[in-house]
């Protein structure tokens, strides 16, 4: 699909179009994509088996540029697992004022960056972590009422992430938490 007919960036008009016309055509991926990571929680297996498990899974299956799994430690975020080709752009612990994923964790409530071209304003998002992601979105991850990190997944396609498949993503993170809250949080007691 060609975003402008003239080879040239497309228009704010454009992408938004486009954005509307997309079909939630992994709505069902995204549940049975949770479902699975469910069953990765109850295997027998050491904690970072199970996140780099959960991590592989959603980029794969998704077809993502990356995806980061933080975990809120104070007022600091720290990358519990990370897949992607440029992961040595990013630090490994971040203030929480910086980025979607800070966003995310002050404001308990998913952002989704449909647009990371530099003429788009995105005032929660600093800058794409990654230099040909266009698209991000990042979830909420919480456990017994509170938020204990982030799940941030980004796209080289342009508005890949629909506010319609939100609720679908959400349940992904859900038991990202729930994986988080039997294993990592306990260890930290």
């Amino acid at each position: 699909m060609s975003l402008s007919s003239n080879g040239e960036k497309p228009k704010q008009e454009e992408l938004y179009e486009i954005w509307k016309s997309l079909a939630p055509r992994r709505k069902y991926a995204y549940i049975e994509i949770g479902n699975q990571i469910g069953d990765i929680n109850k295997q027998s297996i050491p904690f970072d088996e199970k996140t780099s498990s959960t991590v592989n899974l959603i980029y794969t299956k998704l077809e993502l540029e990356y995806v980061l799994l933080w975990a809120l430690n104070d007022d600091r975020l720290v990358l519990i697992e990370g897949r992607g080709d440029d992961l040595n752009l990013i630090s490994k612990k971040r203030d929480i004022n910086y980025g979607i994923a800070g966003n995310v964790a002050i404001n308990k409530k998913h952002k989704i960056a449909w647009d990371l071209t530099p003429d788009v304003e995105m005032p929660f998002f600093n800058s794409a972590p990654f230099p040909k992601t266009h698209s991000v979105i990042a979830l909420p991850i919480i456990s017994t009422d509170q938020i204990v990190g982030v799940l941030e997944l980004g796209s080289v396609i342009h508005c890949d992430f629909r506010e319609d498949e939100a609720d679908a993503f959400l349940f992904v993170a859900w038991q990202v938490g729930k994986l988080l809250s039997t294993n990592f949080l306990k260890a930290d007691q």
